[in-house]
């Protein structure tokens, strides 16, 4: 039999103890997350996309009238054109103000016909500073899903 010839702790798990504390600093933040890893974001705007615009602002009037002979809104007619104008000006002052509180973010993808926003990709840590930017109503970072077959044969009764 082995004695020891001091009281305390044993130096193997001081050493393990060690070790696995240097590996959770190393890690950072939980799950690897980096502040400056980039996202991709769908901001909403506070304008109403012109399928919801209700002829609200003076001057832009006659967006509930141009609808298509089965009641879809007509994007071609004149009201839904100068509408959807007013909304492109409201995008590209909004890009300016992102220029300067993200520089370097990417936009992917505008909308304003159904959803009035656009996609985004920008560093993690910039998403406070953008939702702080005026006429931003909502930041959802997007994720990927993966299919899940493995429910399928049960489902089609195979």
């Amino acid at each position: 039999m082995s004695r020891r010839i001091a009281p305390g702790p044993r130096p193997a798990a001081v050493l393990i103890a060690l070790l696995i504390a240097l590996g959770v600093v190393a890690a950072g933040p939980a799950g690897g997350a980096s502040d400056n890893e980039l996202v991709r974001v769908v901001v909403q705007l506070q304008d109403a996309p012109l399928a919801k615009y209700r002829d609200t602002l003076p001057g832009l009037k006659g967006v509930l009238e141009a609808r298509t002979d089965d009641g879809h809104v007509n994007v071609k007619a004149q009201a839904s054109r100068a509408y959807l104008a007013h909304v492109d000006k409201k995008h590209k002052a909004f890009k300016q103000s992102l220029d300067s509180t993200a520089p370097g973010a990417e936009v992917h993808w505008d909308y304003s016909v159904a959803f009035n926003g656009m996609t985004l990709e920008v560093p993690r840590s910039r998403l406070d500073e953008i939702r702080a930017l005026p006429g931003v109503v909502a930041v959802t970072e997007t994720y990927k899903l993966e299919p899940e077959l493995d429910e399928s044969k049960n489902l089609l009764g195979l």
